[in-house]
C-alpha cells in the first residue's frame, strides 16, 4: 500500500503541469453559442491520481478527530448551500464546490503525510517535472509552434504562431510564440515555474540546492522558460520577491512584517481597480485595450458584489452572469475578472473574501520557512492582475501543495 501511495504521489506531483483532460459540453458550458472552457465540467488526469491517492491513504484521513471539526464543517456547509442556492447557475456553483472539496482533501492529505519521509520523492518528482515542462516551453518558442506527437498525452494543445488569439511577442522585427508548455496561457506557466522553484529550493535547502550542478541546471532551464513566457505580471512579482529576499538577509527580524505589509497593499490595490474604469484615465491612451478590458471586468465584479454582498453571485458564475447582465464583447465575456480578490468577492461575497484573506495571512504569518512566505507573496502579486491561481487546475494544485507543506508543524 505504501509503495503504491508513493508511486501515485510521484506521478501526481510530476503531472501537476499537465492539462490532459476530458471536457464535457452541456448547454451551460456555452455562451452565445461559443464554448467556454472555464464553464465545462472536466475530468483531469490529475483528478484521477488524487482520487486514487486519497483512496490508498484513507486510513490516515480516518484518524482525524472529525467531531471537533463539526462546527466548522457546518458553517462551511451552510455557506456553500446559500452560495449555490443563490447562484444563477446552480450546476456551475456545485461543480466549483466539488473542486474545492477535491483540493481540500488533497491539502489535508499533504498536511497529514510524513513530509520528511517523502521529501526526496517530492523533490525528485517536482524537479523532473519543472525541467521537462520547461524544455517543452523553450522548444515551442524556438520552433514557433507546439511540438506535438506524444506531448499530447502531457496535455499540450496544437497551435502555432499563426493561430488566431495566441499570445505572441516581437523580437528583432519577428513574431514569436510565447512559451505555453502545457498551460492554457504563458502567464500561468510563468507563475507555476516561479513558485515550483521556490518550493524545490525550500525543500532541498538553499545551500544544498546551489551546491550541486543539478540545482543550477534546473534553475537555468526554469529561468529561461520563465523569461520566454514574457509575462509582465510574473516579472514584477519576481522582482519584488528578489528584493524581499535581499531585505531578509539585511533585516531578518522585519522581513515577515514587510511581506505582510506588501500583502495588505496588494489588497488595497485590488479594491482600487474597479474605480479605475470609471475614472477619466480609463479612456485615455495611457491604457491599452486589454488593460481597459480588465478594468471593465473589475468594475463589473464590484457591481456583482453589490447585488449579493454576503454570499456572492455563486462560485464559477462570474462569466455567465457578467456576460448576460452587461454589454460585453466577445473577447471579454469568456473570462473572469483578472484579480484573485475581486473574483472571490464577486462569486463568494464577504464570507469568501474573509476566508481568502485569513488563509493567505495565516500562510504568510505562520508558514515556515520564510522562503515559502515569499512564494505566497509571489502568488498574491501575480493575483492582482490575473486569476489563474483560482481558475486553472495546474496552478490550483500547486497552490494547495504550497498550503499543505507550509502548515506542517
Amino acid at each position: 500500500m505504501k509503495k503504491i501511495e508513493k508511486i501515485l504521489l510521484f506521478l501526481l506531483v510530476f503531472f501537476f503541469p499537465s492539462q490532459l483532460a476530458y471536457h464535457f459540453w452541456p448547454k451551460f458550458a456555452y455562451l452565445f453559442g461559443i464554448r467556454v472552457d472555464y464553464l465545462a465540467p472536466t475530468v483531469y488526469l490529475t483528478d484521477i491520481l488524487i482520487f486514487l491517492l486519497i483512496l490508498f491513504s484513507f486510513n490516515r484521513l480516518k484518524k482525524i478527530e472529525w467531531r471537533q471539526k463539526v462546527p466548522v464543517l457546518v458553517l462551511v456547509g451552510v455557506y456553500a448551500f446559500f452560495n449555490v442556492y443563490l447562484a444563477k447557475s446552480h450546476l456551475l456553483a456545485m461543480l466549483k464546490w466539488l473542486t474545492f472539496i477535491k483540493l481540500a482533501l488533497f491539502g489535508i492529505y499533504l498536511y497529514l503525510c510524513n513530509l520528511r519521509g517523502l521529501k526526496k520523492l517530492i523533490i525528485s518528482a517536482l524537479s523532473l517535472s519543472v525541467a521537462i515542462f520547461s524544455l517543452i516551453g523553450i522548444g515551442q518558442f524556438l520552433i514557433k509552434s507546439t511540438i506535438g506527437g506524444p506531448l499530447y498525452y502531457l496535455g499540450e494543445r496544437h497551435f502555432s504562431v499563426n493561430t488566431p488569439g495566441m499570445a505572441l511577442t516581437t523580437l528583432f522585427g519577428k513574431e514569436y510564440l510565447r512559451a505555453y508548455s502545457t498551460f492554457p496561457h504563458p502567464n500561468a506557466l510563468a507563475g507555476y515555474l516561479a513558485v515550483a522553484v521556490l518550493i524545490i529550493v525550500t525543500l532541498r535547502g538553499e545551500k544544498n540546492f546551489f551546491k550541486k550542478a543539478s540545482g543550477w541546471l534546473l534553475l537555468l532551464l526554469a529561468s529561461l522558460c520563465f523569461i520566454l513566457t514574457f509575462s509582465t505580471g510574473a516579472f514584477v512579482a519576481l522582482a519584488v520577491v528578489l528584493i524581499m529576499r535581499a531585505t531578509w538577509l539585511l533585516f531578518a527580524k522585519q522581513a515577515k512584517k514587510l511581506i505582510l505589509l506588501i500583502y495588505f497593499i496588494s489588497i488595497g490595490i485590488s479594491f482600487l481597480l474597479p474605480v479605475v474604469n470609471i475614472s477619466p484615465l480609463s479612456g485615455t491612451a495611457l491604457f491599452r485595450k486589454n488593460l481597459r478590458d480588465r478594468f471593465y471586468l473589475a468594475e463589473i465584479s464590484a457591481k456583482l458584489f453589490s447585488q449579493n454582498p454576503l454570499y456572492g453571485k455563486g462560485m464559477n458564475n462570474f462569466i455567465p452572469v457578467a456576460a448576460k447582465s452587461f454589454s460585453l464583447n466577445r473577447t471579454v465575456f469568456a473570462q473572469p475578472v483578472h484579480n484573485l480578490f475581486l473574483l472571490i468577492m464577486a462569486e463568494g461575497g464577504i464570507i469568501g473574501l474573509v476566508f481568502l484573506f485569513y488563509l493567505f495571512f495565516l500562510a504568510i504569518n505562520k508558514g515556515k520557512p520564510l522562503l515559502l512566505s515569499l512564494a505566497f507573496l509571489f502568488i498574491i502579486i501575480t493575483g492582482i492582475g490575473d486569476h489563474y491561481w483560482l481558475t486553472l487546475q495546474q496552478n490550483q494544485l500547486l497552490l494547495v501543495f504550497l498550503f499543505g507543506i507550509s502548515f506542517k508543524k
